[in-house]
């Protein structure tokens, strides 16, 4: 958990073109066209504005251009990261990316670079009490050199580092996890001869207070456990699905399998059950212990106790039942592996939201897994 600094002199005659409009230091450097497009796009905008309301051009993007152009970070691919993306759940993978423009590419580096982008948002919530209330803020650039992931900090002089900010290294530096290292810093500017610059005490105490927040957290290290629920919706058939088929195990002998309800795929961790059937085998399924075990190969090892809501279990139903399930048609575009995969996880949710169901009992066996009433 180190936070580097950085040093860098410019030319005050940088700062000057640049206010004129001048962004040949950047437009001919080896930055990312990522960092060329939206920064020359964002400071022209910013020169049009001020300059229709009477004021001159303002250095503002001149430090994240200037370091993204200096040959000490010379990088592969880099970012601006002017997005929310630390605090925001929409940019995670299981939402819908943007149409289209700087936020749709910005997303296509996340979901191709950060491997537990949802985990660093959840434990983003942990800074917000040390905030009064506001999110941790983004760095300013984010270069991938091959081998590293610098997310940088950029200060001109007279400009000081929020606790925002330093909330947001110290979350990628404790957090944020990648295939290759990753590295939070900070880069300070003067000019001239100048000196100074670099981080304070404070600031640098502020960060690591950040930091022992984070890891001494309870969840820290662990993934906060998501609620999952279930919910009345038709179910479609022709897309991945789970077929719920029920018998009554206190009946010695009995194979006869009820089709009683299908489970589809869950949005915003709600499974949509259709249930079909006579109303009895329904309602068994509903109210009674249950549990699912798959005659699948590849999924044999999973078994499931499956409940409808938190309805507790008041009706007067046989002491032993239980379900298998069978899976339904998937998208031919998924390999066999992915289907695989995404049908043990989907199975490991339900196990994971109804394996504490009230008064119910576990008990496997070589056939699979029955529930019983406790008490």
């Amino acid at each position: 958990m180190d936070l580097k600094q950085h040093v860098v002199r410019y030319d005050p005659a940088d700062v000057r073109a640049w206010q004129a409009g001048k962004y040949e230091l950047l437009k001919r450097s080896r930055a990312s066209e990522f960092i060329k497009q939206i920064l020359v796009e964002e400071a022209t905008r910013r020169r049009r504005a001020r300059r229709a309301a009477g004021r001159s051009g303002d250095r503002r993007f001149f430090g994240e251009a200037f370091v993204a152009a200096h040959r000490a970070f010379a990088h592969r691919a880099g970012w601006y990261g002017s997005f929310q993306w630390l605090s925001v759940q929409a940019w995670c993978a299981s939402r819908r990316p943007p149409a289209r423009g700087y936020p749709a590419r910005f997303r296509e580096a996340l979901d191709k670079y950060v491997l537990n982008l949802r985990d660093t948002q959840s434990r983003e919530a942990i800074l917000r009490s040390l905030l009064g209330g506001k999110h941790a803020a983004a760095p300013d650039l984010w270069l991938f050199t091959g081998s590293e992931h610098r997310f940088i900090e950029v200060k001109l002089p007279g400009d000081r580092l929020r606790d925002s900010q330093l909330a947001g290294l110290a979350l990628i530096a404790v957090v944020l996890r990648t295939a290759h290292p990753v590295s939070v810093e900070v880069v300070s500017l003067v000019h001239g001869d100048a000196t100074g610059g670099g981080l304070s005490d404070g600031e640098r105490a502020g960060f690591m207070r950040f930091c022992e927040a984070l890891t001494s957290s309870p969840s820290a290290g662990k993934r906060q456990r998501r609620e999952w629920r279930w919910r009345e919706a038709t179910v479609d058939r022709r897309r991945e699905h789970i077929e719920l088929r029920c018998r009554d195990a206190s009946r010695a002998g009995s194979e006869e399998w009820v089709h009683v309800a299908l489970v589809g795929t869950p949005v915003r961790s709600v499974f949509p059950v259709q249930w079909i059937g006579d109303a009895d085998a329904a309602s068994r399924l509903r109210y009674a212990e249950n549990s699912i075990s798959t005659s699948s190969s590849m999924l044999q090892s999973i078994q499931i106790p499956v409940t409808h809501g938190t309805t507790p279990c008041t009706t007067a139903a046989p002491r032993q039942t239980c379900t298998r399930t069978f899976i339904g048609p998937t998208s031919r575009r998924r390999t066999p592996e992915h289907r695989r995969r995404s049908q043990s996880r989907r199975l490991e949710r339900v196990m994971s939201a109804y394996s504490s169901a009230p008064n119910v009992g576990l008990q496997p066996t070589a056939a699979g897994v029955i529930l019983s009433r406790r008490g």
